[in-house]
């Protein structure tokens, strides 16, 4: 019998699939599962309910009297609200509404909350407790007639409350918690010591306790050296060099440097084998394949099928091989898991006769006393005595687990308090010896006069001699020839000599003033080391003068049509007077044609997104290729031609060009994108040369070379090549211009001159704004070294003020040396206001010239010639940047010598110029 085969049908909308679909299944399953939930199911009913088992012989049914029956009735509901009631088995989803329930609840709640009065009253009243029992007495207690059982009744007491509570006390029976007396380490408490380490072992005892403490000193060191070679020693053997040289390896990695010269490489080749240039991308053409191609093209598809096929039954024969191979890795992977699982069992058996980390320090194990061979007297009396019993004791615990490991803890040093007491609070005999200094001195001189008019005339002349020629100072100063001698000039000769915090902060004023005058002397030398070295550039660079006018190059060098006659004529050549034209026509593209977007126009670069701010200059070299553009009935010309067929490419790009003979950037630019969008493939490339050039006329140097470097794939000419190469001069990419050049030159040997010009200016160029460069970083350097310098001064002169105002003055030290006094008066005077303590009022102060005053005014720290210097520098550098044309925006370091003459075919280059300047190879300051 044959199955019906079932019909296809619609199934898109909801009602085709309740049409088409056979619910019935789920009907008659929800209908039953509604019916099992109101009258319950068989499972849910106990078996005393279904089943019924007689054990006694059926009795004769009892009639029932009349008034029975009554009863009965009575009690049973009415047949008109049996109706009413709920016989399902269901439960009600919303619990909220069955009111008998909740009615319940809120009277339990009702009554919970409510507080009887009294025992509110309790609580209130102080508990007081009548300690009227005698714990300790031996008579047997009693409560009023009652007589206190000695045992607790605990009929009515949980175990819990028993336990938890004394005997006739209400004191808490504190728990020990059950870790109290866990067994944390299996080592016993007592361990006996090393037989070794008796007053009088056996010589094998002693000798194996040597040879562990030995092992254990083995480790340690062979620990420190393991150390020592993956941190110190590693590092160390590795050059500062080579460690560069690896930084680099590893960040430029995957950057592609190999890929970039080997495609250099290739073109070289190319260029080397075959003059002719082949573009990136050359114009394809679709040759459809013939029968035989597709027939091979087949069959190699089925033998590729039929090895795959081949290797896939070689590879299952493998497998089945393979399986006694992978039983065996099998038993070794458990043989191996096994060992591993008895050696972590191993290692956790003992972990248990290990000490556990109980805080922040690891136990550490002590060592042991070992008595050397000649310590071991034989004798208990004359033996040394080793270790400590309670220090023993403790390590024991924490070896157990017991206590915590710690560290011992230093005597904690404390420092005296220091007192000072007040001059307010300080007794007579406490003042300083300077208040009493006057009264002694005049002391002196009535007892020196008193003995002088005792004694003869000659001894009182002695002594006066004797007292004249003796001098204080403070300040010894240690020659070089070994001579100690006084030192006028001396910081430390204070107007204050009993104020210490001043002593020592002129201490550090002067410590401040030498350095920062050796900083000085070191900046300034630093300087003329640096006009030196651009001295040394300067020189070299004038070299290069001839070279500079031989091959100077300007951006409008570059900017210029190389458009060629030939070129144009793919165009059109206009013959203005045999054609009829509106008068007072102007030939805006707009007005002709509405473009939409299209990205075959790039309208995504930024030049032509932004076309309305473009600008540039009158093309004057578009006036001399024989287009008519300077005849003034062009416009309408093509005003006409437009306006006939608007949709001839060769009209919107001539022009293009006659808006690029005006200057209009827009008008070009609308002319030329039309043109780009209507011209057919094989003069493609006329409109993008027209279009790349307006760009690049207007400063668009980027997009330039993308809509020329679409015109070299569409045509490689030589004229589209030019105009690429002078585009990626611009945005500085100089080795692939120069591919493009000998690509141009190679196409028109009439580009030859241009093309060898261009290079040499490339050479010479390169070598002088380097120079340029690099004089320029260092006269910047001198501008910071200058600022440096300044700020340094400024400090200068703020800390030796500062140590001139503690300082006695000179005038008054003098007249104490009169060795040095006259040495004096040959020194300059200098004046200054200064502010005397607690005073607002300023004070003319003057004094000689010190030693560090005349060390600054000799003219060792002056700079005002660097100064000038620096400024007609900078000013011949900006000169001189400004003289080397289109090479002053371009970055110069893109291109090296080797790589010019490797790209140039091999052509001779510019000679470099002999330089007499030995210019340093560092890249830094020289």
């Amino acid at each position: 019998m044959k199955v019906a085969k079932k019909k296809k049908v619609s199934k898109k909308n909801k009602s085709s699939w309740r049409k088409h679909v056979d619910i019935t299944d789920v009907d008659n399953f929800l209908e039953s599962s509604r019916l099992e939930e109101r009258i319950g199911t068989f499972k849910d009913v106990a078996d005393s309910q279904l089943f019924q088992v007689d054990k006694t012989p059926s009795k004769k049914s009892q009639k029932e009297s009349a008034k029975e029956k009554r009863r009965q009735n009575a009690a049973r509901p009415l047949k008109c609200l049996q109706a009413l009631e709920n016989t399902s088995k269901v439960g009600d989803p919303l619990k909220a509404r069955t009111k008998r329930k909740t009615l319940k609840n809120m009277v339990t709640m009702k009554h919970a909350t409510r507080k009887p009065k009294t025992e509110e009253a309790a609580q209130k009243e102080k508990q007081v407790i009548a300690f009227d029992h005698d714990l300790w007495s031996s008579e047997e207690p009693y409560i009023g007639n009652e007589k206190v059982k000695d045992e607790l009744d605990t009929n009515w007491l949980s175990k819990k409350v028993v336990d938890h509570h004394l005997r006739n006390t209400g004191t808490a029976n504190f728990r020990v918690p059950k870790t109290a007396r866990r067994i944390t380490s299996k080592l016993k408490a007592f361990e006996p010591p090393h037989p070794g380490m008796s007053y009088n072992p056996k010589r094998e005892d002693h000798v194996q306790l040597l040879e562990g403490v030995v092992s254990t000193e083995e480790d340690l060191l062979k620990k420190e050296a393991h150390l020592n070679r993956v941190t110190k020693e590693m590092f160390s053997k590795m050059s500062p060099e080579e460690r560069e040289r690896q930084l680099l390896q590893e960040m430029s990695a995957g950057l592609g440097f190999d890929v970039e010269i080997k495609q250099e490489d290739e073109i070289k080749k190319e260029f080397s084998e075959d003059e002719s240039y082949a573009t990136v991308n050359p114009p394809v053409e679709r040759k459809p394949k013939s029968k035989k191609a597709l027939r091979k093209k087949a069959e190699e598809i089925e033998k590729k099928n039929l090895l795959r096929k081949a290797k896939m039954d070689k590879k299952k024969n493998s497998d089945i091989v393979q399986i006694g191979k992978l039983k065996q890795s099998i038993v070794k992977k458990e043989m191996k898991l096994a060992n591993k699982r008895n050696k972590e069992d191993k290692e956790e058996a003992e972990k248990e006769f290990k000490p556990r980390r109980l805080g922040p320090l690891a136990f550490k194990e002590v060592d042991l006393d070992v008595a050397y061979p000649g310590e071991l007297t034989g004798s208990l009396r004359t033996t040394r005595s080793h270790g400590n019993i309670l220090k023993d004791r403790y390590v024991s615990l924490e070896k157990r687990n017991m206590v915590a490991p710690s560290k011992r803890q230093g005597v904690r040093k404390r420092h005296k308090v220091k007192s000072y007491i007040k001059n307010t609070h300080k007794g007579v005999l406490e003042k300083p010896i300077n208040a009493y200094k006057p009264q002694i001195e005049e002391n002196l001189v009535k007892n020196n006069c008193m003995k002088m008019r005792e004694s003869s005339a000659p001894v009182s002349l002695l002594i006066l001699n004797f007292f004249l020629v003796i001098s204080a100072t403070n300040h010894w100063l240690l020659t070089k020839e070994g001579k100690i001698q006084p030192q006028v000039d001396s910081p430390y000769f204070l107007r204050r000599p009993d104020d210490l915090i001043a002593f020592l902060n002129q201490s550090k004023h002067q410590q401040q003033v030498d350095t920062l005058y050796a900083e000085l002397l070191h900046i300034k030398t630093d300087l003329r080391m640096k006009i030196n070295h651009v001295d040394s550039y300067t020189v070299d660079f004038m070299y290069q003068t001839k070279c500079i006018v031989q091959y100077f190059l300007q951006e409008s060098d570059l900017l210029n049509s190389v458009t060629t006659r030939s070129y144009l004529s793919r165009l059109y050549k206009p013959d203005v007077d045999s054609l009829t034209f509106v008068e007072g026509g102007i030939p805006k593209c707009r007005d002709f044609l509405e473009l939409p977007f299209s990205l075959m126009c790039f309208e995504h670069l930024d030049g032509m997104y932004n076309r309305k701010n473009l600008s540039m200059n009158v093309e004057q070299t578009l006036l001399l290729l024989g287009l008519e553009l300077s005849n003034p009935h062009l416009g309408n010309m093509l005003v006409t031609k437009l306006r006939r067929d608007p949709y001839a490419w060769r009209y919107h790009t001539l022009a293009s060009l006659y808006w690029r003979s005006k200057g209009n950037a827009l008008e070009a630019l609308e002319c030329a994108r039309r043109g780009v969008y209507l011209a057919p493939r094989q003069f493609k490339d006329i409109a993008l040369l027209s279009l790349g050039t307006i760009l690049q006329r207007s400063r668009k140097h980027a997009d330039a070379v993308i809509v020329l470097g679409a015109a070299v794939d569409h045509a490689p000419t030589a004229e589209n090549h030019m105009a690429l190469a002078n585009s990626l001069v611009l945005i500085s990419e100089f080795n692939r211009s120069v591919v493009h050049y000998e690509a141009a030159r190679s196409l028109d040997a009439s580009l030859s001159d241009k093309v060898t010009h261009i290079r040499n200016s490339m050479v010479c160029f390169k070598y002088i704004k380097k120079r340029l460069l690099k004089i320029a970083a260092i006269l910047d350097e001198m501008s910071e070294k200058l600022k440096l310098y300044d700020e340094r001064k400024k400090l200068l002169e703020e800390s030796l003020e500062k140590l001139l105002q503690e300082q006695a003055p000179l005038a008054s030290r003098g007249n104490q040396q009169r060795d040095e006094g006259n040495d004096l008066h040959q020194r300059g005077q200098y004046c200054s206001t200064r502010y005397p303590a607690g005073s607002s009022e300023p004070v003319l102060f003057c004094d000689f010239v010190s030693d560090i005053q005349m060390k600054l005014e000799t003219g060792d720290l002056s700079v005002d010639l660097i100064v000038t210097y620096l400024e007609h520098a900078n000013e011949l550098i900006h000169t001189h940047m400004r003289t080397i044309g289109v090479f002053e925006q371009l970055n110069v370091d893109n291109i090296g010598d080797d790589d010019i003459e490797s790209l140039f075919n091999g052509t001779e280059l510019l000679p470099p110029t002999d330089s007499p300047a030995a210019i340093p190879s560092t890249g830094g300051s020289p």
